[in-house]
């Protein structure tokens, strides 16, 4: 081969793109309210990613509601399997990794980066890559509230398996972006990972917002599930009302005083249970479910709520 020749055939390192697999969960819809912790961090790492030129960044998401398997939002590229119309933890290894795992081989990124401890990680580890798992909450922790009672052989099964997938990522996994200083403490000797501890992102956005805070206007932003503790808010506020009744105090907020609850009712048991413990301290008016709203809705109950 001549000298000219191997100049033209060696790449010109300088113009590489690095190309970035995010496995995780990320909206069906970019308007909507994310669904979730995961999806609010895929969405905002995945955007401030695809903005950067060095970055060619490509989502590779399991969700169950998708009708496509591909669309571009500005320089970002989404890339969707569609979960099995079955239980989660059925799907997972019957379905949803195997198809993340080709979708990831297909795209051939430089780095792969798992969302959490579940299909999404498991699919990262399993694509042969090199690989980073970002894990989120603490699934044997939180698995507790799938056995509702001692004798609940199917919650106890549930858990089971959580747990298992969760061990199975962290005993796998040989590197770790750790978002909070706790989870190294809780995790202990399940954590061998190398570590490196990196913030959830948050959208710039958040940071501009204008306060204009309504006197007695409280927010919850967030999925409403067994986790979120939601019963134990409206309970809170409705003995805060009692408490000042009994007292006979009538502070400024008190006549405005309304929670309104941003986010999905995901959990029927749990919406049951918001829904008395309202009807039970009789917060009727003062209790406003605002379902999954826009991110442009989103920034102004930041905008307007007290707390």
């Amino acid at each position: 081969m001549s000298a000219p020749a191997v100049e033209l055939a060696r790449p010109n390192l300088a113009a590489k793109r690095l190309r970035v697999g995010l496995i995780g969960e990320y909206p069906v819809a970019e308007d909507r309210i994310q669904e979730g912790g995961v999806q609010s961090v895929t969405y905002a790492l995945a955007h401030a990613l695809a903005r950067r030129p060095d970055i060619e960044c490509h989502i590779v998401s399991a969700m169950s509601d998708t009708t496509t398997d591909y669309r571009q939002v500005g320089a970002l590229h989404v890339h969707y399997v569609r979960r099995m119309r079955l239980p989660r933890l059925v799907s997972l290894r019957l379905h949803d990794v195997p198809a993340l795992r080709s979708v990831i081989r297909c795209l051939k990124p430089d780095v792969v980066h798992g969302q959490a401890q579940d299909r999404h990680a498991l699919a990262a580890l399993n694509s042969g890559l090199p690989t980073v798992i970002t894990p989120h909450g603490v699934l044997f922790i939180e698995s507790r509230m799938l056995k509702r009672s001692p004798t609940d052989v199917v919650g106890g099964f549930k858990q089971y398996l959580v747990n298992s997938m969760e061990r199975e990522v962290f005993a796998r996994a040989r590197d770790m972006i750790i978002i909070s200083r706790y989870l190294p403490q809780v995790y202990g000797p399940m954590l061998r990972a190398r570590t490196h501890f990196i913030d959830n992102p948050i959208g710039q956005e958040f940071f501009q917002i204008e306060r204009a805070p309504e006197a007695g206007r409280l927010l919850f932003v967030g999925t409403v599930v067994p986790r979120k503790r939601v019963p134990d808010l409206v309970k809170a506020l409705g003995r805060v009302l009692q408490i000042c009744e009994r007292a006979g105090r009538s502070p400024a907020w008190r006549e405005p005083l309304q929670l309104r609850i941003a986010g999905p009712l995901l959990d029927p048991g749990t919406e049951a249970q918001v829904r008395s413990a309202i009807t039970s301290a009789g917060l009727e008016r003062r209790v406003v479910f605002l379902g999954p709203i826009s991110q442009s809705q989103l920034l102004d109950e930041y905008a307007r709520a007290q707390l």
